[in-house]
């Protein structure tokens, strides 16, 4: 159902499971508290998830499901710096703050619009 990584909320999860099966996962409460951070310093109570969760769980690589696809390739492009972005570089290396807040009060003219350095 999602290639999205849970952002560590067992709500999240419940709410992914409760779109699966809303019956079985009706109450989000109890199986927060069922599951909670503190339930899953228990061995057991992981255990009970990973039982509960693996029918449900489909995992899968590009690769295992499309034989025709081209290996990954890499490029690195190098593209060289305008002279206002190098002088910045410069005064970032050197830590040369006074020139960098200047030139962040009064902004850079840039081709249509006002570039702002932090």
């Amino acid at each position: 159902i999602t290639g999205t990584p849970l952002q560590n909320s067992i709500r999240e999860l419940w709410a992914l499971l409760h779109f699966l099966h809303p019956n079985l996962y009706a109450d989000g409460d109890e199986f927060e508290r069922k599951y909670s951070f503190n339930a899953l310093k228990n061995p057991e109570a992981i255990s009970a998830l990973h039982d509960e969760l693996q029918p449900l769980i489909l995992r899968r690589q590009k690769g295992d499901v499309e034989k025709s696809l081209p290996k990954k390739t890499y490029s690195v492009l190098r593209v060289g710096m305008t002279s206002t972005q190098q002088k910045y570089y410069r005064w970032i290396l050197t830590r040369n703050f006074a020139k960098i807040n200047a030139g962040v009060n009064n902004s850079v003219r840039y081709g249509g619009g006002v570039l702002t350095f932090f």
